[in-house]
């Protein structure tokens, strides 16, 4: 204690004793408060001017983000640790743009003062800047005009434009960069398109300006069927005639549109009726219907002989015949089609077919020469779905055998005399024509002679059928 204290208090100066005890109370309380003031938080100011100055806070791109507000949302100070731990938010603003911040700060302090020993995010921060004022009216503005220099949506009308989700800085180094997906409705008079945009927008004096864009995910609805006259062209170019529109079947809910025509064909001397099915593709990518000859199915629902019934128009003709080929067999023999399409006449046919006759008929006919008979026999139930049987029976071109063939027909076990006929290499063809009214077990017999000796070998020829059809 200083000797002007000592003289004081032991009373020996002119200074009264009670002044002595009021001086030593508020010099004691000045050392007491000034000891103490070291100890007390961080302030709020000195907060403030920390966090300005510090560049892992506010600088982006060598520039620092005004402050408009210092949110303290918990603090926890402790004198006896010397500690003041701070949960703080900062509302910053950078440019065009505003940003929300939120950082844990740990302050220690020795020698008197306050220093920074730690921060991190808050709040599951993860570093990056998070948007915060968007203005949303501005950026739909600058979207749309945006929206006039897409390839992807040339000539369509805008419906329904919204952002898709909050927004999210993609280039960490820069502020001045925004990427945005947006979610709209646009159409023409074809179809009807739900797309997600990306657009990539950057930060300048005079606002927000339009970038990059992406095509994110694009889907078209159908508004009306494919325009008939592009499947007509692509129609009149196949290699038929008599092309006629039928129907025309059109779900847009499905995507489906099928068209359906008839036209006529003459190939090899088959005059065929064939029903055209074209069933145009959609893409729900460009909106658009796509036709091609890739689009058609073809199917031939009559077949004629050429120049036959021409006066009746095919689609009155009814029901195509059968050839006699496709008709069911109820026995072992059948009919085989074969390449001698030419008769002893010069006559040429489109379906040619034999009666195989491995069957040998008991009996010796020369017995100088050991002649045999063989017969084949073709039997079918026609349960009423014919009523006539046509073609050309003939010996083809080039046939030696001089000996005969016969060849007959039965209905319902009865022969048809008229119809029986023997055939030697030198017969004409000979056409076929049979009322089937009323038949129901129908037979064709053919019956071969085939001998050989010592002295001579013969055989009888085939007979073909040509062009067999059967009527309805």
């Amino acid at each position: 204690m200083s000797a002007t204290v000592k003289t004081i208090l032991r009373g020996k100066g002119t200074i009264p004793r009670f002044f002595l005890i009021f001086f030593v109370i508020i010099y004691s309380s000045l050392l007491f408060f000034i000891g103490c003031s070291s100890s007390r938080e961080v302030s709020q100011r000195d907060l403030r001017r920390w966090i300005e100055e510090h560049p892992d806070f506010l600088m982006r791109d060598g520039q620092f983000a005004q402050i408009n507000e210092i949110e303290i949302l918990r603090r926890q100070t402790d004198t006896d640790q010397n500690t003041d731990l701070v949960w703080i938010t900062v509302y910053a603003t950078l440019g065009n743009t505003d940003f929300i911040l939120s950082y844990y700060l740990h302050f220690g302090r020795y020698n008197n003062e306050w220093h920074l020993r730690e921060f991190e995010p808050y709040l599951g921060f993860t570093g990056s800047w998070e948007q915060s004022f968007l203005d949303e009216d501005e950026i739909l503005s600058v979207a749309r005009e945006a929206f006039l220099e897409i390839e992807a949506l040339d000539g369509l009308s805008i419906e329904n434009l919204s952002i898709s989700y909050s927004v999210e800085e993609t280039l960490s180094a820069s502020l001045e960069f925004l990427q945005l997906e947006f979610d709209l409705t646009a159409y023409d008079d074809i179809a009807l398109f739900e797309m997600v945009l990306g657009l990539g927008f950057i930060s300048t004096s005079q606002g927000w300006v339009h970038e990059t864009e992406s095509v994110i995910s694009r889907q078209a609805t159908p508004l009306q069927a494919i325009d008939r006259q592009h499947v007509d062209i692509v129609i009149e170019n196949l290699p038929y005639d008599q092309i006629n529109f039928v129907s025309r079947e059109t779900d847009l809910d499905s995507h489906s549109d099928t068209l359906v025509y008839t036209a006529r064909n003459s190939v090899g001397g088959l005059d065929r009726l064939m029903e055209i099915r074209v069933s145009p593709f959609f893409s729900t990518q460009s909106g658009r219907w796509e036709v091609s000859n890739s689009h058609l199915t073809l199917k031939v629902v009559g077949e004629w002989l050429a120049g036959e019934d021409v006066d009746v128009p095919l689609a009155e003709r009814g029901n195509p015949p059968t050839w006699l080929q496709n008709v069911t067999s109820i026995g072992m023999n059948r009919f085989r089609t074969s390449s001698n399409n030419e008769d002893n006449f010069r006559n040429h046919y489109i379906c040619v077919l034999s009666l195989n006759t491995a069957y040998i008929i008991a009996g010796v006919h020369h017995p100088d020469d050991h002649t045999q008979s063989r017969r084949g026999t073709f039997q079918t139930l026609l349960d009423g779905r014919y009523s006539r049987l046509r073609g050309t029976l003939f010996i083809s071109y080039g046939t030696w055998e001089t000996y005969y063939t016969r060849v007959w027909f039965e209905a319902d076990g009865v022969v048809l005399e008229e119809f029986t006929h023997s055939m030697t290499n030198t017969t004409a063809p000979i056409p076929i024509n049979i009322d089937l009214t009323g038949v129901n077990d129908f037979q064709i017999v053919v019956r071969r002679e085939i001998g050989g000796g010592f002295s001579r070998r013969f055989t009888s020829p085939t007979i073909y059928f040509g062009n067999f059809r059967f009527y309805p």
